[in-house]
């Protein structure tokens, strides 16, 4: 579950530049009482502790497997399949238990111990995961044709070999590159993981709010100008005194990614991932060409932006605000509009929002940045979201359940060793869904100020979500 973000510095609303047009008072707290239902993983420790010690156990009996998987053909295809099957387990095991542990953190700090419980436990053992994976993607695909359940080997195996190189050669080139960029990576990661000290504001209204990489969106939506370009004259000045560390964090991890991805034989690191996500290899030149075709309309679009502001030319503090006034939306009022809205993506769409809100899929998780845990098949996601009661928090909180509602239809619609959710298609359901809220909330809008806020919000939404993206991954590949 990468990129789950274990911050435990809670703070208040306001300390974190509660917007305006948010509901009053609305939070600090939780008063709707949503909690994750973590027992639908296991119900405390013990049962954790159980299921830990048989991923140890699966662990143990893939050292057997490990590098005679294909000899293991000779003695009859169920000896392979009780292997690859093996694997499977242990990968859901590992999701399942690795997750309830790393949510345990949001309620109390017992949570960082099971973490570092579970990273001591299951050390010694990735290496053998790693070696049955590099064994496993040899594996003669003809051969997967016998085995019990072929069709469900053969796309797991399909879907391990986009993980690792898929020359035996050019594996073992990989792993070598792969050991000597880690721990250079390890000292830039030390280096640039100190907390910066993120500066604070006091904004027009009296209010003071830090600015932090949470806030800092939030503050560029308000409509005082000179909130904003202090808001962003202080968030950029904080990171410039970590630019060179970062920088070097950056550049020791594309090298390193670059190196594995010409060790493999990929052309760059992008036809690598592309790979790897079973996507066309022009799916990015697709999405640039769609992109400068509306190239005009956004220069347009940002002169006529420059004009409403009165600002002329128009400055990065001012390329995100609406352009209207927007209202706050509480919580309760939030899912109303999620089950009305999201309702296009599934006939069941509505339905299970209503479950999730009931039934412990969403917690409030103050000075976290919002987040989807999945845990695997046969359990539902868990959503975490610092939920401050304006248009923003909204349209986050809509990314996160399409996501969440993406990766739940995936788990069903395969079988469990499939069971799995690449990053880009879980963006692409995230974003659609900050589309259909904006859409839904537009078609309301009783006057021309109210429709141009809405307009403004649109375009903010496909500038961050495609315009950007695309030029950035355009650049870095030229």
């Amino acid at each position: 579950m990468a990129g789950l973000f274990l911050y435990l510095g809670a703070e208040t609303a306001a300390a974190r530049g509660y917007p305006e047009g948010a509901p009053q008072g609305y939070p600090p707290g939780d008063p709707q009482g949503y909690q994750w239902d973590l027992e639908a993983l296991y119900d405390g420790p013990e049962p954790w502790n159980a299921a830990l010690l048989a991923l140890v156990e699966r662990s143990d009996a893939l050292e057997a497997c490990a590098g005679q998987l294909t000899p293991l053909l000779t003695q009859g295809p169920e000896k392979l399949a009780g292997c690859l099957k093996i694997r499977i387990e242990a990968a859901g095991l590992a999701l399942r238990t690795r997750t309830w542990a790393e949510l345990q953190v949001f309620d109390g700090l017992l949570g960082i111990e099971r973490v570092e419980n579970w990273n001591r436990t299951m050390a010694p053992h990735r290496g053998v995961f790693d070696r049955f994976d590099a064994a496993a993607a040899r594996v003669d695909p003809v051969a997967v044709d016998s085995l019990p359940e072929a069709d469900v080997y053969r796309d797991w195996l399909d879907g391990l070999r986009r993980n690792v190189a898929h020359v035996p050669v050019q594996q073992a080139a990989a792993q070598a590159v792969a050991d000597t960029a880690r721990p250079f990576n390890a000292v830039y990661g030390a280096i640039t993981g100190e907390p910066l000290a993120w500066p604070g504001v006091t904004l027009s209204d009296g209010r003071f709010a830090r600015v932090d990489p949470l806030s800092y969106p939030h503050l560029l939506w308000r409509p005082d100008p000179d909130d904003r370009h202090r808001a962003n004259e202080l968030y950029w000045a904080a990171w410039d005194l970590s630019l060179h560390a970062l920088a070097a964090n950056l550049d020791g991890r594309v090298q390193a990614d670059a190196r594995i991805a010409r060790a493999q034989a990929f052309s760059s690191v992008l036809d690598a991932e592309l790979f790897r996500a079973g996507l066309p290899g022009d799916t990015l030149s697709r999405v640039r060409d769609l992109t400068n075709q509306a190239g005009d309309t956004l220069g347009t679009w940002f002169r006529l932006r420059g004009y409403v502001l009165g600002t002329g030319k128009l400055s990065a503090a001012d390329m995100h605000v609406p352009l209207g006034p927007v209202p706050g939306y509480t919580l309760a009022e939030a899912r109303g509009i999620l089950v009305e809205a999201l309702a296009p993506l599934h006939g069941r769409a509505a339905q299970l929002i209503d479950q999730g809100f009931d039934n412990g899929w969403l917690q409030l998780t103050p000075g976290h940045e919002a987040f989807v845990a999945h845990a695997g098949p046969g359990t539902h996601p868990y959503i975490g979201i610092d939920y401050l009661g304006d248009v923003l928090s909204l349209l986050e909180l809509a990314r996160v359940w399409g996501i969440a509602l993406h990766m739940h239809f995936s788990d069903r619609a395969q079988p469990p060793a499939l069971a799995a959710t690449w990053p880009l298609l879980n963006d692409t359901f995230g974003t659609a869904s900050e589309l259909l809220i904006v859409d839904y909330l537009s078609l309301g809008s009783q006057t021309n100020e109210q429709k141009l806020a809405w307009l403004s919000i649109a375009q903010d939404l496909w500038y961050r979500r495609f315009f950007r993206p695309a030029a950035l991954a355009d650049f870095e590949r030229s």
